[in-house]
């Protein structure tokens, strides 16, 4: 007999003036806190299914992160940076009172559990990282013209006729919009996973994507791949890398390969696999990867 599907409970944290939308998984005495972290443009129902594969006695928690899915947005003229990513995680974890916990992090959501762990040896047991090796460090050579690309195109946001129209008539137009934009990330089961939180109706009916527009726009900063190589040094924790066959090359295979072997050595445990699938694989059929997740940390001390 299938066991009844485990229902989220909606919490909202307070982290440095911003809301932060989650849902909450917990049954009894939990045995391990696992937060999980999703990736650009996504929202917390992108982990709902893997959810359902996970022990009962782990208290999960899933976050929006901010301008996602349900939490608030920045505020006006902000940027996002991925190092306010790792902010708002310790805001978060320290909300909920956890000493102790696992990351399970997809794309983005992955290269900031990575870095944080990095940053916070002591608190992370595991990460297992969804499809990326690293986040995505700054191309050599290219600094100053993205830089001033990204300055110019937040400070051209506050013009009304610079920020995008995502309104559609129907939920379906805009699965399919989305879908015709990410198809070579995503299934459509996918999208509409992820878009059961990101949207929202407008005042005449209609249906408009809810996350934050300047998400789309150029990054002010990515840390340099030295920084990285420095920050990555310091990871000790247990980690597992899955690997999706059919996403596109995130890194050159020569910077993969480092970090490899960087993992290899440093990390208490390291373990890597391949599963068949596009990017966001475990969406809409995360029974791939679910059963290696749940193997490899059962084991994690």
């Amino acid at each position: 007999m299938t066991p009844p599907a485990r229902v989220s409970r909606e919490i909202r944290i307070n982290a440095n003036r911003t809301e932060i939308a989650a849902q909450e998984w917990k049954h009894g005495e939990p045995t391990k806190n696992v937060l999980l972290l999703h990736g650009w443009q996504d929202n917390s129902n992108s982990f709902n299914k893997l959810v359902q594969l996970l022990p009962q006695e782990w208290w999960l928690v899933a976050i929006d992160f901010p301008g996602h899915g349900l939490s608030s947005q920045r505020p006006e003229g902000a940027p996002y940076i991925v190092t306010d990513w790792v902010s708002d995680v310790r805001l978060v974890v320290r909300n909920l009172g956890w000493k102790k916990f696992t990351i399970i992090g997809h794309s983005m959501g992955a290269g900031v559990a990575l870095m944080y762990a990095a940053l916070f040896p002591d608190l992370v047991e595991a990460v297992v990282s969804l499809d990326v090796v690293k986040q995505m460090s700054d191309i050599p050579g290219t600094s100053v013209k993205v830089m001033r690309n990204a300055v110019i195109a937040l400070t051209n946001y506050d013009e009304p006729e610079n920020r995008p129209v995502e309104i559609y008539n129907s939920k379906q137009d805009a699965v399919d919009a989305w879908y015709e934009k990410h198809k070579d990330n995503m299934t459509k089961a996918a999208v509409e996973i992820i878009l059961e939180r990101g949207l929202k109706q407008t005042d005449d009916g209609r249906q408009q994507i809810a996350r934050d527009p300047r998400l789309t726009l150029p990054p002010l900063y990515r840390m340099p791949l030295e920084q990285h190589r420095a920050v990555m040094k310091e990871l000790k924790c247990d980690l597992l890398i899955t690997k999706a066959k059919d996403s596109q090359a995130w890194e050159t295979p020569e910077v993969e390969k480092e970090f490899l072997e960087m993992y290899g050595k440093n990390c208490s445990r390291f373990e890597r696999f391949e599963t068949d699938g596009l990017h966001h694989l475990h969406v809409d059929t995360p029974e791939r990867v679910a059963s290696k997740i749940v193997a490899f940390l059962q084991t994690s001390k």
